[in-house]
C-alpha cells in the first residue's frame, strides 16, 4: 500500500498553513534587544526541524529562564519539510523506506508522554480517511511525509516556553562572517540583527562539475538545454514531447525526473503493469559512471530484516579498541569482513541455514566463476556480454521478483541488505577520520556510490513503473557506462559510449552532489572558507570535501577557540558516514549542539547573577 495525501483527512494540511502564517506574523524587529542570546538554524528541512526540537527541549528543561531568540532560516515557507519533502509535490514521488522506519521524535527511556508525539505509522492511522488497514511494510508519498514533518514542526513550536521566542525567516543565507557575533547576508542584503550561535543544516546545497567535456564551445556559455538543478521541477516543463533527453545518473533522482516527464504529463500506469502514454512524453536515454541500474528494496523493519553474522557488536568493540591506538585500514581490516558478510548473506538465505560450516562447505564446491560476492553485487548484475537494453530489462524483471520475496527469503535481497545494516556499525569506525586516509579515499571514491545504489534503492512499485516505461519504448538503456558528453553550438549534445553514440536535445544532471570544498561547489561554504570560518577536513592528506569539525559538529578552523558555528546533516558527509535525512538517531549532532548552547547560557546567566549581586 502506498499512502498519499488523497488518503488523508483534510486536516493534514493545517500544520503547513500554521507555519506559513507564522512566517508572516513573526517578523524580527530591526531593534535588537539587549541581553538576548540569538541562535540561528540555517536550513528548514528535517535536520533543521530535529535540531529545533533538541534545542527547544533543552531550553524548556533549563533550570533558569533563558532569554533567547531563535531564527530559523529557509529558502521557502516549507519549514520542517524542505524541498525533498515538499507537501506540494506530486504524490507519485515516494520515500524509499517503509513507514514503520520513520519517526520524527526522539524516544527517551519511556519517561516522556508520547501520546501526542506519533511516528509516521501511527500518524497515518490517526489521520487516514479510508477503511484500509495501515501496515508496517507500507510506503508513503514524499508529499505526505512532508505533511507529517510539518505536523511535528507545529507541535515543537507549540511547546516553546516564554521567554524563548522563535522567528521563521524565509530567506536564503548567502554569506556569513564573524565579528564577535555572526553577521549574515541574505538574498535581500545584510540582515539587521546579529547571532551568537549558528547551526548549518543546509542539506543538498552543492553542485556538480559540468558533464560536458572541456573544450566544447557550448560549455563556455549558458544553455537552457542543460539542466542541473535537480530540485526545480519547473525546469522540465519546456522539454517538448518526443524530444530526446539524456539523463546522467540512474539512481533515485533519475526515477523522480522520469516520473515527472511521464506520469506528471498525464500518462497512466495501470494495475497490470502497463503504461498508457499521454503523447506528451520525451524519449529518455539514461547513463551513469558504472552503467549499473539501481536495485529495488523491500520493506525492512524491527525483526523483518537480515541479521548480520560477522559484523557484530563484539566485532565492532574489538575494532574500536584497536582504533583507540591507531587508525583502521578499511581495505585490509574491514572490507574482507564485509565481503564475507555479503557472501554469507546470499548463501545462508539460499540454503535456509545460518550454520557457517554448511554454508562454507556449499561454497567450496562452487566454481569461482559462479560464486556470488561483493564485486558481483556491486558491478556485475547486468551482463556486459549481451545487448545492454535487453540486459537491463531482464535485470529489472529478476530483481523485482526477488524484492517481492523480501530479504529473509531472497538471497539477493539479503546480500543487498548487508550495507544498510552495517552502516550504523561502520559509521562509528569511519567518523572523524577513523580509517586511514587512503582507505577512506578508496571507500568514498570506489565503493560508496555502488553500495548505496544496492542498499538504499526505491520501493518495488517505482521499479515496476520504470519497467513499464522501458517496454513502452520511452526509456532506452543502451549507452552503458563511461559515456562521453560533448556539446554543439546548436544546443544539442552528443553522448558516446563503447556501446553506441547518439544525439540528444536536452541533458539533465540527475547526480546528487556531495560536499566538495576543493572545487568550491557551494557558494555559501566557499564564503565560509574565505571568511576563515571553515576549512576542509583532512584525513592524512585525503580531503573528502566536507568541513572540518569536532565531535560536537563545531568548526575547528580556530581550534581550540573555534567560533560557535556548527554543522549537522549532509554537510558532514566525509567526516561522518551516510546521513539519513529522516533519521533522528544517525549521526545526531543536534544533541551536542543544544548542550553546548545550554552551557553557554548557563555561563552567561551566572555572569549576570554575579553582576546583580
Amino acid at each position: 500500500m502506498i499512502w498519499k495525501k488523497s488518503d488523508m483527512i483534510a486536516d493534514v494540511n493545517q500544520a503547513g498553513d500554521f507555519l506559513s502564517d507564522y512566517c508572516v506574523a513573526n517578523v524580527p524587529s530591526k531593534k535588537p534587544k539587549p541581553n538576548v542570546f540569538k541562535i540561528g538554524i540555517v536550513g528548514g528541512g528535517p535536520k533543521g526541524l530535529y535540531a529545533l526540537d533538541c534545542l527547544v527541549k533543552a531550553l524548556n528543561k533549563a533550570d533558569f529562564p533563558p532569554s533567547v531568540e531563535i531564527y530559523w532560516f529557509n529558502s521557502s515557507d516549507n519549514f520542517g519539510a524542505g524541498p525533498n519533502f515538499d507537501p506540494k509535490q506530486p504524490d507519485y514521488l515516494l520515500i524509499n523506506t517503509c513507514i514503520a522506519q520513520v519517526d520524527g521524535w526522539i524516544r527517551q527511556d519511556g519517561k516522556e508522554d508520547h501520546s501526542n508525539h506519533l511516528n509516521l505509522l501511527a500518524w497515518i492511522t490517526k489521520n487516514k480517511s479510508t477503511n484500509k488497514q495501515v501496515q508496517a511494510a507500507d510506503y508513503a508519498s514524499r508529499a505526505l511525509v512532508g505533511c507529517y514533518l510539518q505536523d511535528v514542526a507545529a507541535k515543537v513550536i507549540g511547546s516553546i516556553s516564554f521567554p524563548v521566542r522563535l522567528f521563521l525567516c524565509v530567506e536564503t543565507i548567502q554569506q556569513i562572517r564573524y565579528e564577535g557575533t555572526f553577521v549574515l547576508k541574505g538574498s535581500t542584503g545584510e540582515l539587521p540583527f546579529r547571532l551568537d550561535n549558528i547551526l548549518l543544516t543546509t542539506g543538498h546545497c552543492y553542485s556538480n562539475p559540468s558533464l560536458i567535456s572541456t573544450g566544447s564551445s557550448i560549455d563556455k556559455k549558458p544553455n537552457d538545454s542543460y539542466l542541473s538543478d535537480i530540485w526545480k521541477r519547473e525546469q522540465l516543463a519546456p522539454i517538448p514531447p518526443n524530444s530526446r533527453v539524456g539523463i546522467a545518473g540512474m539512481g533515485l533522482t533519475f526515477i523522480d525526473i522520469v516520473l515527472h516527464l511521464t506520469e506528471g504529463r498525464g500518462g497512466v500506469f495501470t494495475e497490470n503493469g502497463e503504461y498508457l502514454p499521454s503523447g506528451n512524453e520525451p524519449l529518455v536515454f539514461p547513463f551513469s559512471r558504472s552503467g549499473q541500474p539501481i536495485l529495488p528494496r523491500s520493506a525492512a523493519w524491527d525483526s523483518h530484516h537480515y541479521r548480520l553474522f560477522f559484523l557484530t557488536e563484539d566485532w565492532l568493540k574489538s575494532m574500536l579498541e584497536q582504533q583507540a591506538i591507531r587508525k583502521i585500514d578499511f581495505i585490509k581490516e574491514v572490507l574482507p569482513i564485509l565481503e564475507c558478510e555479503v557472501t554469507f548473506a546470499y548463501y545462508s538465505t539460499l540454503l535456509g541455514t545460518r550454520n557457517l560450516s554448511r554454508v562454507n562447505s556449499f561454497c567450496e564446491n562452487l566454481p569461482d566463476s559462479e560464486k556470488f560476492d561483493l564485486d558481483r553485487l556491486l558491478f556485475g548484475l547486468v551482463s556486459e556480454k549481451s545487448d545492454r537494453h535487453s540486459a537491463v530489462i531482464r535485470f529489472f524483471d529478476e530483481t523485482v521478483m526477488e524484492a517481492s520475496k523480501g530479504e529473509q527469503k531472497s538471497p539477493l535481497l539479503a546480500a543487498m541488505a548487508v550495507w544498510r545494516e552495517a552502516v550504523p556499525l561502520l559509521g562509528q569506525l569511519y567518523s572523524q577520520g577513523g580509517f586511514t586516509g587512503e582507505s577512506q579515499r578508496y571507500l568514498d571514491c570506489k565503493l560508496l556510490g555502488a553500495l548505496n545504489r544496492t542498499s538504499f534503492g526505491p520501493p518495488i512499485q517505482n521499479i515496476k513503473k520504470i519497467i513499464a516505461l522501458v517496454r513502452e519504448g520511452i526509456i532506452r538503456f543502451g549507452l552503458g557506462k563511461e559515456v562521453r558528453v560533448t556539446g554543439h553550438d546548436s544546443g544539442k549534445f552528443l553522448l558516446t559510449s563503447k556501446e553506441q553514440s547518439l544525439q540528444v536535445d536536452y541533458l539533465i544532471d540527475a547526480r546528487v552532489a556531495r560536499p566538495r570544498m576543493d572545487t568550491k561547489n557551494s557558494s555559501l561554504y566557499q564564503h565560509l572558507e574565505e571568511a576563515n570560518l571553515a576549512e576542509p577536513f583532512s584525513n592524512e592528506g585525503y580531503h573528502p570535501g566536507s568541513v572540518s569539525m569536532d565531535k560536537k559538529g563545531q568548526s575547528t578552523v580556530f581550534s581550540p577557540q573555534s567560533p560557535p558555528l556548527f554543522f549537522y546533516g549532509s554537510n558532514t558527509e566525509g567526516v561522518y558516514l551516510e546521513n539519513d535525512s529522516l533519521s533522528r538517531t544517525r549521526n545526531n549532532l543536534a544533541r551536542p549542539w543544544a548542550k553546548f548552547i545550554i552551557n553557554q547560557l548557563s555561563k552567561q546567566n551566572s555572569f549576570h547573577d554575579e553582576l546583580s549581586f
